[in-house]
């Protein structure tokens, strides 16, 4: 049997029963540990699943007066007599004040399961390691994989963006500001749902257009757009309060006051906006895979992905620029290229949200 376990930011695996029953002994494993095999559906807490026949055939029974019990807080392992006990959980001197202010804080207390009610507490308080290379690697074996769904699923989105942006300008604005959000949503979803190697139909695409999620995944793409848009208004409305717009030429653009005013001016914008685009990149992901409130899940996705944002940058723009080079290829080859960019994100989703 092979298995897998989250050690940390590490992924342990596969390892055979006797490494896995030496990894709960040592406590390298504990009740909050992720833990995966073949057949499994995706990760799940090993207190979940530690009544499973495949697993509760290999626990070890330790002897009580030797037993080795687990520090809930930073899941080191030492005798039992030496850590304190909170709640029926075990705290080792030195995790002691951190898990005091967790207390004042309200946050859930460790070995706590994540479930859609606690989601947005608990998960801020995990980390993670992610490795461009890999997610790549990932995404482009899931279009390897799975090649007819996901370049199907990306078409059938590609063609409706198309009409959209064909109708009639205003028409087409206010479709797009509606359908983008949860089209795009639904299209994340199931590259997602594919990564846990779940089954998925090419009609899953359209799920982000059902149910309670719809006004949410639309308020989600909606509102930061209608925000960078208005920021950008004001920035030249403030911009134009420096230049006399009464005697202003367009030759004015190259005069080099104006230019070396301007330029750094509009990098920064350039910047800003980048830098809040790629924070809030989980926010649709996070609204339909965790039933999220739209602004709760921009706060998550903002916070998670600047725990290491040069990971998850780094990883936006290599995965982006795979992603957009298929326009080189008469622009069909994006219903290959945007699939690997979308599996790239589906796979760094599941590493950061743990499953």
């Amino acid at each position: 049997m092979d298995w897998f376990y989250q050690n940390g930011k590490k992924r342990v695996g596969p390892i055979d029963d006797e490494s896995f029953k030496e990894a709960i002994i040592s406590g390298k494993i504990n009740d909050t540990t992720l833990i995966s095999k073949s057949g499994m559906k995706g990760w799940q807490r090993f207190a979940e699943i530690r009544i499973h026949p495949d697993i509760s055939s290999i626990l070890p029974n330790l002897e009580t007066g030797k037993q080795l019990v687990i520090c809930a807080n930073c899941n080191k392992t030492y005798p039992v007599t030496e850590l304190i006990v909170y709640d029926n959980k075990h705290i080792c001197p030195n995790c002691k004040p951190e898990f005091v202010q967790r207390l004042k804080e309200g946050a859930p207390l460790p070995e706590v399961l994540i479930t859609f009610k606690d989601f947005n507490r608990e998960i801020i308080h995990l980390d993670y390691d992610l490795k461009t290379k890999e997610c790549l690697e990932n995404g482009f074996a899931l279009l390897k994989n799975n090649f007819w769904a996901v370049v199907w699923a990306t078409f059938i989105v590609s063609v409706i963006f198309l009409v959209m942006y064909h109708l009639i300008p205003l028409l087409g604005t206010v479709a797009n500001l509606i359908l983008s959000g949860p089209l795009i949503g639904g299209l994340f979803h199931l590259f997602i749902r594919l990564g846990r190697n779940k089954y998925v139909e090419i009609g899953d695409v359209f799920n982000g257009l059902k149910g309670k999620n719809f006004l949410q995944l639309m308020l989600a793409y909606a509102v930061p757009i209608l925000f960078l848009i208005i920021t950008i208004f004001a920035i030249v409305l403030i911009l134009a309060a420096f230049i006399n717009l009464s005697s202003f030429k367009v030759n004015t653009l190259f005069n080099t006051a104006y230019f070396f005013f301007c330029l750094p001016v509009f990098l920064l914008i350039f910047a800003g906006l980048t830098y809040l685009v790629i924070s809030w990149s989980f926010t649709l992901p996070l609204i339909i895979d965790k039933e999220l409130y739209f602004w709760t899940a921009m706060q998550i996705s903002y916070k998670m992905v600047n725990k290491h944002s040069f990971q998850v940058f780094g990883l936006f723009f290599l995965s982006g620029l795979v992603g957009i080079s298929g326009i080189f290829l008469l622009g069909i080859g994006l219903l290959v290229t945007l699939p690997i960019f979308f599996g790239a994100m589906a796979f760094a989703y599941i590493e950061i949200f743990k499953g």
